[in-house]
């Protein structure tokens, strides 16, 4: 394996447990109710666009040859 994929699939790891850590707050209603509208409104996006960027770094790995 070349060491620029290594770093791809350390990347989708690192992203993947923030992703983690994000959902379980955006999901604990107690924790959630700490943030603003406005705040929720902007991790919802983050959430969003961070699965989106782990999709794709998925879809390079699958594509390592």
């Amino acid at each position: 394996m070349e060491v620029y994929q290594e770093r791809v699939m350390d990347e989708k790891t690192d992203l993947d447990l923030k992703l983690t850590e994000l959902f379980k707050f955006l999901n604990s209603s107690e924790k959630v109710k700490t943030v603003s509208e406005e705040e929720l409104k902007r991790m919802n996006r983050q959430f969003a666009i961070m699965g989106m960027y782990s999709d794709i770094l998925q879809e390079r790995i699958i594509n390592f040859k």
